[in-house]
């Protein structure tokens, strides 16, 4: 192996551990799209009459949650947290909101 070559790889591996390690710590960004979709299908379908806004996002890498704030669209005072764990099926472990289902 040329010098040259040797540092390529170094670098390759030296970055790769870098992502791997803001991985665990953050998670993916793909994922917490995902789980941001699963939070929106949930409403969507059992709230067909409010209109939510979902924001502020987070990784706990503890709990291995991500942590959601859903606002209500027609009253911003009205707020509410979704704890959505993450894996393969995004499943919904916390729901704060107190309303009726439609």
């Amino acid at each position: 192996m040329t010098k040259t070559t040797r540092r390529v790889w170094m670098i390759i591996g030296i970055v790769v551990i870098c992502l791997l390690i803001t991985n665990n710590f953050t998670s993916n960004p793909y994922a917490k799209h995902r789980a941001a979709l699963k939070v929106k299908t949930f409403l969507n379908e059992n709230y067909k009459k409010y209109s939510f806004d979902v924001a502020d996002g987070h990784f706990n890498r503890q709990q291995k949650l991500y942590q959601f704030t859903v606002t209500n669209k027609n009253d911003a005072a009205q707020s509410y947290k979704f704890k959505i764990e993450n894996g393969d099926d995004y499943s919904i472990v916390e729901n704060t909101i107190n309303i009726k289902k439609d």
